[in-house]
């Protein structure tokens, strides 16, 4: 990461406008960040009701990775959100005991050779009031074409880029579990395939076989905080 942030630097600065070169390190990192693994600590300072926090609560023993980090987070959520207010203690327990199930989706008939995306008319394999436990009967993955008729698209992005619109809340959307689409596929930075791809690649080389020992050790669920922040999913 070091390495890439060094030569990244002042090849970002010479492509930059003049009035952004001051920030050619920032922009550095960012390129670089994409080899670091998605288990790096972070600091979110997040914002969230009170329906989004039982959402939270209802869902996270039903993840199929990173679940023992997710039950360990909710239960630390509970104990905060009781001591603002006692009486969130029903709806807690109402949110604990919900099922929800994480959706299986078929990818293949949304695949295409050579595409990005992929757009086909709305057709659900699973029903959203069955899937999702009862507090998120009215949330934001009750989506415009669950109403009115619509359409699907299928889109390839890495875990960096969909971790971030999750955050901005801007790609609601069904993600299958890592497990059932792995395979080694990674994103590169057009500025990384054109001046650094080889050192790119022998480091992504690298991640995906300590992540491939790792399932062997602590199973793929857990092993996942070893993927990097370049690893591409599938999102529909």
């Amino acid at each position: 990461y070091e390495m890439f942030c060094e030569k990244l630097e002042p090849i970002i600065k010479k492509k930059l406008p003049k009035f952004q070169k001051s920030i050619s390190a920032k922009k550095a990192q960012e390129m670089a960040r994409y080899i670091l693994p998605v288990g790096m600590k972070a600091h979110l300072y997040h914002t969230i009701n009170v329906t989004t926090a039982l959402r939270y609560i209802s869902v996270a023993k039903y993840l199929p990775e990173a679940q023992n980090e997710a039950i360990e987070f909710v239960s630390l959520l509970e104990k905060e959100m009781l001591k603002i207010d006692k009486d969130l203690k029903p709806l807690i327990e109402f949110a604990k005991k919900e099922k929800a199930v994480f959706p299986e989706i078929d990818l293949k008939k949304f695949r295409a050779e050579n595409s990005v995306k992929v757009f086909d008319v709305i057709n659900y394999d699973f029903n959203i009031n069955e899937n999702y436990a009862g507090v998120l009967r009215a949330s934001n993955l009750f989506l415009d074409e669950s109403l009115l008729g619509g359409f699907n698209s299928y889109i390839k992005l890495s875990l960096s880029a969909d971790a971030q619109n999750q955050r901005h809340r801007r790609s609601p959307a069904i993600r299958p579990s890592l497990e059932s689409i792995y395979k080694q596929d990674f994103y590169i930075p057009p500025i990384i395939k054109e001046y650094l791809e080889s050192e790119y690649k022998d480091a992504i080389e690298y991640s995906y076989k300590f992540f491939e020992k790792q399932i062997e050790k602590i199973e793929f669920g857990e092993a996942i905080y070893a993927l990097t922040n370049a690893h591409n999913i599938e999102i529909i």
